[in-house]
């Protein structure tokens, strides 16, 4: 059980979706090589889903404001849900520390 619990689960996967007009777009990031249970791990695996998270976002991507803010919206949201997939509290707060420090859209 703690292998699960550090990551070290070989199989563990998160899903990253955005809903879109013509449908939903997803990726799945795997994470059992990360160790969850280390600060370095908790930052790589918020870069992985954030790295998939602007993939399956960019059909929102544009260079009108509507565009952009739909874009962010996208990211912001599609992050939130893996991340709370994963359901590891330090790659939680990790999140919502980097959320606050940029502020509401």
């Amino acid at each position: 059980m703690a292998a699960a619990a550090s990551g070290a689960d070989r199989g563990a996967l998160a899903q990253v979706v955005a809903a879109a007009a013509d449908g939903v777009a997803s990726e799945q990031v795997a994470y059992g090589d990360v160790n969850l249970a280390a600060p370095s791990g908790q930052r790589a695996l918020l870069q992985r889903l954030g790295a998939a998270a602007r993939r399956v976002c960019e059909p929102h991507a544009g260079r009108r404001l509507e565009q952009m803010k739909a874009y962010r919206n996208c990211v912001r949201d599609s992050l939130a849900r893996a991340v709370d997939e994963v359901g590891n509290a330090e790659v939680t707060a990790l999140l919502q520390s980097r959320t606050l420090s940029v502020g509401p859209s």
